[in-house]
Formats: structure tokens, sequence, C-alpha cells
């Protein structure tokens, strides 16, 4: 049987500083899925309402929200209103996950997280994951709301990311589970699924990115488990089978009397790997706040990169990237 190669992030990584802690989850019962696209889970409401889709393995070794989903699955989680999708994007990465080396199937060809605008999945490029996304598009244009489940190789603050449009801030308050809300306007090498044309200002829908945790953490499944179970039954109204949450109803989380007050931060500033010598000079995490303008925080090859102001936030630092990936990104906070 043939295997696509699967890339990992970084040719040069020591994959002996990681480790497969999570089991993969069996996802056989959910690959053909039941509307025609593979992997694509959908139920209707007996009301009318909107249509949230909650998507998860973007990439295939962050596998993390697909075990989330597919617990919820077999929960027999089910609509009292509108339509929930739950779908699982690049199974064929996943299909390739080898606990050896764990960074070696985040994706086949590319990384389907920056191919998401009209002009490059309408252009004659190919790919295993472009034409996933292609294969994926009118079911993702029918949704209203959508939430993308990721996880971080680093670790870091748990964060949901949304674009700067108005409607995606205010979902990001409405989910109320996470209490860090971070607005970016994406990455230099490619549109996220969260960047895409249906999901901007002029858009119809609205989306977030969640960052649950570590890749390959229970803590991080659970995370997102509350996370989806929590917002469909309570931040959007009468959508669980159970209608609003109550202590009772089986997917009832404790999110909301537990989430602390939001922290807003905005990224002002996106450092990408001009060399493949990019160094870290000091330990950093997702959420680090740096106390002090022009602190030294890295050389790529024999530039310095400093903090270009008084608390600065350290967004998903990526402390092995490669020429032309996305380092770090700085963002000011914004109570």
């Amino acid at each position: 049987m043939f295997l696509p190669l699967c890339a990992s992030t970084s040719s040069t990584v020591n994959l002996s500083h990681f480790s497969s802690l999570l089991p993969m989850p069996d996802l056989s019962a959910w690959k053909s899925g039941n509307m025609g696209v593979s992997g694509v889970i959908q139920m209707k409401g007996n009301l009318p309402g909107p249509h949230i889709g909650v998507f998860s393995l973007m990439h295939g070794n962050e596998y993390s929200g697909a075990i989330a989903l597919d617990e919820l699955l077999r929960g027999n989680f089910q609509p009292y209103r509108g339509t929930i999708s739950f779908a699982f994007l690049n199974i064929s990465a996943f299909e390739c996950f080898d606990p050896l080396s764990p960074l070696m199937a985040r994706f086949v060809d590319e990384d389907m997280n920056r191919l998401w605008s009209y002009p490059i999945l309408r252009s004659h490029r190919q790919s295993t994951e472009l034409n996933r996304a292609r294969e994926l598009l009118p079911f993702i244009e029918s949704t209203d709301i959508v939430i993308d489940l990721h996880s971080m190789l680093w670790g870091g603050e748990r964060a949901i990311l949304c674009n700067r449009a108005k409607k995606n801030r205010l979902l990001a308050k409405k989910i109320n589970a996470i209490p860090l809300i971070i607005t970016d306007s994406g990455h230099t090498h490619g549109p996220r699924l969260i960047d895409f044309e249906h999901f901007t200002e002029t858009g119809p829908a609205q989306a977030c990115l969640i960052e649950g945790g570590y890749h390959w953490s229970r803590k991080t499944v659970n995370t997102l488990k509350d996370l989806v179970s929590h917002f469909l039954n309570c931040a959007v109204t009468n959508l669980s089978s159970q209608g609003p949450a109550r202590k009772n109803n089986p997917h009832h989380s404790t999110l909301s009397e537990v989430s602390k007050p939001v922290r807003w931060a905005d990224v002002t500033h996106i450092i990408t790997a001009n060399t493949n010598m990019f160094e870290f000079v000091r330990p950093v995490r997702g959420g680090d706040i740096i106390a002090k303008k022009n602190t030294l925080l890295a050389f790529d090859g024999k530039w310095p990169i400093y903090t270009p102001y008084n608390d600065c936030m350290i967004v998903l630092p990526n402390l092995m990237p490669s020429k032309g990936h996305t380092a770090l990104r700085m963002a000011i906070i914004k109570e």
C-alpha cells in the first residue's frame, strides 16, 4: 500500500526532544462521513438555527482535537436547534503519524492552514492538502460559525485566535472559555482558514482558532472537549439536545464558572525566519510578557530580534523555525 511522504515542520529538529504520550484515536467510524465528504459528520436539529462547524486535524499530528470530537460523537452529541458538523480535515496526514517521528505528519505536501483564499483554491496548482481543501470548500461555505481546534508543539498559554473583524472578536468573547484572546492578520506565507474570505469582515460567517495546549496531552483533549461542549450548550442558545447547559447535562462544562477575566492581545509584529539559523537567546513560551522594550529575544543568523515595546506578549513561538516560516509573533496587551 502506498503512503504519501509526510513532511515535518523542520528538517533540522531533533525528534528525541519530543514524545507522543497519547494513543492515536481510531477514526475509522467517521472517515466516510455522512454527507458525501470524507471525515465530515453532520447532525441536524428539529428547529432552525445556525450551521456550526467544529474542525480538527488541520495538521495531521495535532490529534488532541480529533480525540475530543471522537469522544463527543461516541457520546451521541445531537443538536436541538440548527446544524452541527464535526470535521476531521487532513486525514491523509494523520494516517502518516508515527510515534517515533511525531513531527513528520503535520502535512503531506504543504501546510493545509496556509491555503484558504479563493485565488489559491481556484488556481491550477495541485497538492494533497490543496485538493482536500477544494473537496471541503462547498461544505465550509455552508457554515455560519466555525471553531478550528489546534494544539501547540512547544506548549504555552492556551488562547483563542481570530482575525480583526468585529464579528469574530465577538465570537471569541462569546466562547467565554479561555481567558486569552489574540487578534492578528495571519501569517505572511499563506492565509489560515480563519482568514478565508467567508470569515472576513465582508463575508457572511464567523470563525475562531483555538490553541488548546501541548499536542499530546490529555489535559489538552479535556480543554478542547470542554470548550466545544460548553460553547454548543451555552454560547449559542438551545443548541444541544439537552437545551441550555444544566448540572445534569452530560455535556455540561464548568468552564463558564472558572473562566478568568478575558485578556485581549493584538499582534503587531510577525517575525518570519529569513535563515535556517534562527535561535532564541532566552527561554520563551506563548503568553510570556517581556517587560522592557528593546529586550534581545533571538538572532536570525546574525540579525538580532528585539521587543518593540514594553510589556510585549510572545505569541506562539516556534523554537526551531526553518527559513520562510513564522518564528514568533509579538503582541500588545489590550485590557
